[in-house]
């Protein structure tokens, strides 16, 4: 059920998100999700990046990135 309405979820997350100050990113797909991710932390400044452990960083090959 949750499938079917995961474009109106999506877009009440992202309003909810940004009525608290929160950035919203959608990647098309694994590449440009580590575009978006390698900006956030190029614009932070980052010098060491600490992510938790998530399928989802394997499954884009984050951590080669």
């Amino acid at each position: 059920m949750a499938f079917r309405r995961l474009p109106e979820l999506v877009e009440e997350f992202k309003q909810r998100l940004e009525a608290v100050g929160g950035r919203f990113h959608l990647a098309a797909d694994a590449a440009q999700a580590r575009e978006i991710i390698a900006g956030i932390c190029q614009d932070a400044g980052a010098g060491i990046v600490t992510k938790s452990k998530s399928m989802a960083t394997e499954e884009i090959l984050l951590n080669p990135h």
